[in-house]
């Protein structure tokens, strides 16, 4: 019963952090190409403040009970499950470092501009940012996929 309630909270963390990635999947992405420098900067800038720390304790919680679900499992290496199990928490280690070295220190540098006093190359960088979420969002859907594979096999 632990293994099954750790693996329902595990798989709920992966669609809170899989849902950001289908936002930018779906239209986030071309939406913020198609925006100017200053409605760029002050919807980082917006939504930064608001998610940043969530997102920071959502990750943790789900590093954690990545752990714990493949503690509980360490009587069955290799088997299926705790091949998908490993599989999600390298992947979510992945995004977290991605985030780590990539998103977050533009976002910082995003935070100190102004929203009419920015670098002329602004487009370069929001480009960047969305390189990098662009590897998260496969990292997280894929992290996602194997918990619901996990899910669809009871296993």
């Amino acid at each position: 019963m632990a293994l099954k309630t750790t693996q329902f909270i595990q798989t709920l963390l992966l669609c809170i952090i899989a849902g950001q990635a289908f936002f930018f999947l779906i239209g986030g992405t071309a939406g913020l190409k198609n925006v100017s420098a200053s409605t760029f900067i002050e919807q980082r800038k917006a939504i930064d403040l608001v998610i940043g720390p969530y997102l920071k304790v959502i990750y943790l919680i789900s590093v954690l009970v990545s752990t714990v679900v493949l503690i509980l499992l360490r009587q069955q290496v290799g088997s299926f499950s705790f091949l998908l199990s490993t599989g999600i928490l390298v992947l979510i280690l992945i995004d977290l470092t991605i985030a780590l070295k990539g998103n977050i220190p533009l976002n910082q540098l995003i935070q100190s501009w102004s929203l009419t006093d920015y670098p002329a190359n602004w487009a370069t960088i929001r480009d960047q940012w969305l390189a990098y979420m662009y590897w998260r969002e496969a990292c997280s859907i894929t992290a996602l996929l194997c918990a619901l594979l996990g899910v669809y096999f009871q296993i």
